[in-house]
């Protein structure tokens, strides 16, 4: 793969949550006196439904080339606070007192020589209505219809719509010596006459990339944001007013990247993000369209939370947490809700009475008509995996299924039916851009086919 430096940089910047399943450990500094380290084997993932909660771990299968394993050792990672571990220091153990989520456990071993390694194993708890059936899924054509072209081809872009125009914003490209360079230059649609313009952001007094991005009232804003290379990250608002294709300013209560931008109620929110490289920020910059006024409140944590829209509610999910702070812009109150899974993925979609939040195999859905909670699972193990509606259906997009293996299958969920259809792309496209407006998908740049091939296509598709 060309340029595999690159692809690295970019995925370090991405804020993700841990959940890998059968991830192995094995530790090279433990290698001494050639002496190898031995192999720990946690066994399959697995699927258990309700009401048996309990399920037997077995690293029987781990092994040592020169010698025998000396100790066990098992330990939940990640998933809900319910459980319980017997003989957790053997080779097999049960784990007890299991509810409905994803639970991540872990198996350290160590040889007689005191070298150790680690493997993982992930054990989805599911209530007997949970369609399990991931292989028997119908087969569609989605087909991308091709729209146009971005001005300058980059991945990572921004975009958000308003009215009868579309912006796909910021992103990187490449300069002519092939460095991945950040790009000020933001490319305006008109759905309406399908015609095409162009506007760059000031360059003072940072590249922007990783910017927030949210829509109210007919305009666009984009906050924040700045350049790993410099770390000095801006304050600035720019402000799209689709009605005219005029601009204005505004300014954040203070300079942060990766935050995340969402809207409701007339009101526009910018949470989260980082202050610097080793500083995450829990602010919320708010501001009302009413009275043109900005104010602030504050996150449970620092963190880039996963947003969406509940109804009138906003919620923020907080990754790698069971917490969900819940805000009325009615009241202007906010409560916290306690999940019973751990927030694992890095979108959420609402979608009539529920809310799906997304980003890795094993999708969490909250029904507020209900108010409980499911969760569905996709034909194959992928992660980073954006998502779009159309026609009241939810398309999950690709994805990547390994590090930098990519997926060209659409996996398509219709909420109302519980069913599952299956369509397929003629190129994985990863790092794209994709919005839902009137009933498209659009996407929009990224590369494609496992290489450093910046696209300056955009393509959308219905269901």
């Amino acid at each position: 793969m060309k340029n595999n430096w690159f692809n690295l940089l970019l995925f370090s910047l991405i804020v993700v949550c841990s959940f890998f399943s059968c991830r192995r450990d094995t530790p090279l500094e433990n290698n001494i006196n050639n002496n190898t380290v031995p192999v720990a084997i946690a066994g399959k993932d697995t699927i258990i439904v309700l009401p048996a909660d309990s399920f037997a771990l077995d690293g029987s299968e781990s092994y040592d080339a020169e010698g025998s394993i000396g100790e066990y050792e098992w330990s939940k990672i990640s998933g809900p606070s319910s459980f319980s571990i017997t003989n957790s220091r053997s080779a097999r153990a049960i784990a007890k007192n299991l509810v409905q989520g994803t639970y991540e456990f872990g198996l350290k071993v160590t040889d007689s020589a005191g070298l150790s390694a680690k493997d993982t194993i992930t054990v989805r708890v599911v209530t007997p209505g949970t369609p399990c059936d991931m292989v028997n899924r119908s087969v569609i054509r989605a087909r991308l219809e091709p729209l146009g072209m971005l001005s300058i081809g980059r991945i990572e872009l921004l975009t958000a719509a308003a009215n009868n125009k579309i912006l796909f914003a910021g992103g990187f490209s490449y300069d002519i010596d092939g460095t991945g360079i950040p790009t000020r230059r933001i490319d305006i649609y008109d759905v309406s006459d399908h015609t095409w313009s162009t506007k760059d952001l000031p360059e003072y007094p940072t590249f922007r990339t990783d910017m927030g991005i949210a829509s109210s009232g007919g305009k666009i804003f984009i906050a924040g944001g700045g350049f790993w290379g410099d770390d000095l990250y801006t304050n600035e608002v720019d402000i799209y007013n689709s009605s005219d294709n005029s601009w204005s300013k505004a300014g954040l209560s203070e300079g942060r990247t990766a935050l995340t931008g969402v809207s409701s109620n007339n009101k526009v929110f910018f949470a989260g993000g980082s202050v610097d490289v080793y500083t995450a920020s829990d602010r919320i910059d708010i501001y009302d369209a009413s009275s043109n006024s900005w104010s602030t409140a504050q996150l449970s944590a620092k963190c880039r939370p996963v947003i969406t829209v509940v109804g009138k509610k906003l919620w923020f999910a907080i990754p790698g947490t069971d917490k969900i702070d819940i805000y009325d812009p009615d009241s202007n109150t906010w409560t916290t809700q306690t999940v019973p899974t751990i927030i694992a993925g890095t979108l959420a979609v609402s979608l009539k009475s529920k809310v799906f939040f997304t980003g890795s195999r094993d999708i969490n859905v909250y029904d507020t008509a209900s108010n409980s909670w499911s969760v569905l699972t996709l034909s194959e193990r992928k992660f980073l995996i954006p998502v779009g509606v159309s026609n009241d259906k939810i398309a999950f997009i690709g994805g990547m299924t390994s590090w930098f293996v990519y997926s060209t299958t659409i996996e398509i969920y219709d909420p109302f039916t519980n069913k599952w259809t299956i369509s397929g792309m003629k190129a994985d496209l990863y790092y794209s851009a994709i919005i839902s407006h009137d009933n498209y998908i659009y996407i929009a740049g990224g590369f494609i086919n496992q290489e450093n091939n910046m696209l300056d296509r955009i393509y959308r598709f219905s269901l």
